[in-house]
C-alpha cells in the first residue's frame, strides 16, 4: 500500500466541480466482465502455457478499462463499443508475464509521483486526496492499492519499451527525408478515364444481368419505407429589404415575425391537443383550414428532403406504429405534424422489380472493365506520342484521343485534390515521379483510372528544415520506437500462444 499518498491529509470538504461533471459522467460504469462458460475450463485461458485464472482476468480486465478512461475522458462511453477490451487485457497479462521475466521493478516513489502529476487528481495545481479517492470509488470503480497497482504495472511496461528502443538510430539524411516528405510540394497533370464515359456504348446482356443478380441479392435489398400523412403550418417569411430605411428597422421587423410565429405554435398546440380526441388528421386538417399532403414512400437512408422535415422528425417517424401521430416538430420552415399511414419492412425485391438497378450496377461494373482496358491503351498512345517529340507534350497527347486533361494545384501529401478527392494511389503515384520518369502508369481512383505527368516539384525548404530539424528528429524517434513496439509486440503474441475460453459478452452494470 502507497500509505504516503494516503495519509496526505488535505481536510477540502467540497469536490471540486469538474470532478463532479467527470462522476456523473461515468458514474453508470462498471467493470465490464467477459460471461465464461464454466463447464469448458476452471481458468480464463493459457498464455506461454500457464494458465490465466478468472480472477486475474478480471483484474486485469478493471486495469486496462481504467487506463481507456484516463485516456479518453469523459468520451469513453461513446468510444468503449469502438474498442477491444478483452484483447487488451489479454496483451496486458502478456506484458506483465514478460516485465517479470525481466525482473522489472518499480519503486513506490516512482508510482506516488506519477499519481500525484495527473490532472485529473488535481484541484488548483495540487493533488487532492478527497478528489482521487472519490474518483477511483465513483468513477474506476476500484480501491486505492489496485489502482496504483494498475499504475505500476504500466510503468513496468513503459520501461519494458524503453529498453526495447533504447538502441533505436537515425541518421541527419532520414530527418530530411521525413521532412521533405511532410513538406515537399508536386504538380501534375493527368487525365481521368471514368466508367460513365463507356456506359452508353456497353451493351446490355439480359441473361448476365439476371447471373450477378442472383449472387448480389442483398446488393438490390430495399430499407424499410414508411408513407405519411402530415400537416405544415408554416412561418411566415422575413420580407425582402427595398431600402437601407427597412434595413434599419431589422429589430421591429424580427420582434413581430417571432410574434406571428408564437400564435402558429399556439396554433399547432390546439390541433394537437384534438388529436387525442380524434386521431383524426384528415379532419382537423379540414377543420382548420390547412392542406393535407401525402408523401409517397421513403427510407430513412434516403428520405424526402422536399418536405422540410427536421432532422429528428424524420427519424421519430420509423419508431412510430401505423396509425400513430409524431410528436409537434419544428423547423425553420414552421410546425410539422404527422401520421404515420403504412410501413413496409426490409424486402429483396424480384429481379423483375430491380431490373433498372440491376441494369444500372451491371452496365457500371462492364464499363468499368471497358475503362480499365482503354486506359492501357491511352497510355501506350501517350507514351508513344511523348517518345517521338524533343519536347514532350502531355497536355497535347491526351487530347489528340480525344480526352480531357487537368492540373492539379501545388500539393502536400494528404491533401484534398479536385476531382480527385483524397486518394492515396494518385499522390503515391504522384510523388513517385522523376524528372527521368515524368509518365506514370494507369493509377485507379474511387473515380476511375487517372494517367499521371510530373508538371513540377518544389523541395522543401533547407532553412525551414534546420528550424524545424528538433521537432522532426522527435517525430522519426517516435515513428521508429512506434514500429519497432509493434513488432515486438507481435512476436511476443505469437510466443505467448494464447487460448482464450472467453465468451465474449460485455456488459456494464
Amino acid at each position: 500500500m502507497l500509505k504516503i499518498m494516503r495519509d496526505k491529509e488535505l481536510k477540502k470538504k467540497v469536490i471540486w466541480v469538474v470532478a463532479i461533471v467527470i462522476i456523473i459522467s461515468f458514474g453508470f460504469l462498471g467493470t465490464a466482465y467477459l460471461v465464461t462458460d464454466l463447464n469448458s475450463a476452471n481458468y480464463a485461458g493459457k498464455i506461454f502455457g500457464k494458465k490465466i485464472a478468472y480472477t486475474d482476468f478480471e483484474i486485469a480486465y478493471a486495469q486496462v478499462q481504467a487506463q481507456a478512461i484516463m485516456r479518453y475522458g469523459d468520451r469513453f462511453p461513446e468510444v468503449k463499443q469502438f474498442l477491444d477490451l478483452e484483447t487488451e487485457t489479454w496483451d496486458r497479462l502478456i506484458l506483465s508475464n514478460e516485465a517479470k521475466k525481466m525482473k522489472i521493478n518499480i519503486a513506490d516513489q516512482e508510482v506516488i509521483k506519477t499519481i500525484e502529476e495527473y490532472p485529473f487528481f488535481q484541484r488548483d495545481g495540487q493533488f487532492d486526496t478527497l478528489l482521487y479517492n472519490d474518483i477511483l470509488r465513483f468513477v474506476f470503480r476500484m480501491d486505492a492499492r489496485s489502482f496504483e497497482e494498475s499504475i505500476r504495472e504500466t510503468i513496468k511496461f513503459t520501461k519494458l519499451f524503453d529498453q526495447k528502443t533504447k538502441d533505436i538510430s537515425f541518421s541527419q539524411e532520414e530527418i530530411f527525408e521525413e521532412y521533405q516528405m511532410q513538406h515537399e510540394k508536386i504538380q501534375v497533370s493527368y487525365t481521368l478515364i471514368t466508367p460513365d464515359q463507356f456506359i452508353a456504348e456497353t451493351p446490355f446482356n439480359e441473361e448476365e444481368a439476371k447471373e450477378y443478380y442472383n449472387t448480389n441479392k442483398l446488393k438490390f435489398l430495399i430499407p424499410p419505407t414508411v408513407n405519411v400523412q402530415y400537416i405544415k403550418l408554416a412561418f411566415p417569411k422575413k420580407p425582402a429589404a427595398t431600402s437601407s430605411e427597412e434595413n434599419a428597422d431589422d429589430e421591429t421587423i424580427n420582434d413581430q415575425l417571432e410574434e406571428q410565429k408564437d400564435l402558429i405554435r399556439d396554433k399547432a398546440e390546439t390541433i394537437y391537443q384534438e388529436l387525442y380526441d380524434s386521431n383524426d388528421l384528415t379532419a382537423l386538417a379540414q377543420k382548420h383550414n390547412i392542406k393535407l399532403e401525402t408523401s409517397d414512400y421513403f427510407s430513412k437512408e434516403q428520405p424526402n428532403l422536399s418536405m422540410g422535415w427536421p432532422f429528428e422528425l424524420i427519424n421519430e417517424i420509423f419508431d412510430l406504429d401505423v396509425g400513430q401521430i409524431s410528436e409537434l416538430s419544428e423547423s425553420n420552415e414552421g410546425i410539422f405534424i404527422a401520421k404515420l399511414i403504412d410501413k413496409k419492412d426490409t424486402t429483396i425485391p424480384d429481379y423483375a422489380a430491380a431490373r433498372e438497378k440491376v441494369k444500372i450496377a451491371y452496365l457500371q461494373i462492364k464499363a468499368k472493365d471497358v475503362a480499365s482496358t482503354k486506359s492501357e491503351e491511352y497510355l501506350k498512345a501517350i507514351s508513344e506520342n511523348i517518345n517521338q517529340t524533343n519536347a514532350p507534350d502531355f497536355a497535347k497527347a491526351v487530347q489528340t484521343l480525344g480526352l480531357n486533361v487537368d492540373q492539379t494545384p501545388e500539393f502536400n501529401r494528404g491533401l484534398y485534390l479536385p476531382k480527385i478527392g483524397i486518394s492515396k494511389e494518385f499522390q503515391d503515384e504522384a510523388f513517385g515521379l522523376t524528372e527521368d520518369k515524368k509518365l506514370s502508369q494507369v493509377i485507379e481512383t474511387a473515380q476511375g483510372y487517372a494517367i499521371l505527368y510530373l508538371d513540377s516539384r518544389i523541395a522543401a525548404s533547407q532553412e525551414d528544415f534546420e528550424k524545424e530539424k528538433e521537432a522532426t528528429g522527435e517525430a522519426v524517434l517516435n515513428r521508429k520506437r512506434n514500429e519497432s513496439i509493434t513488432e515486438y509486440l507481435t512476436k511476443l503474441r505469437l510466443k505467448a500462444n494464447l487460448q482464450s475460453n472467453l465468451i465474449s459478452n460485455e456488459t456494464t452494470n
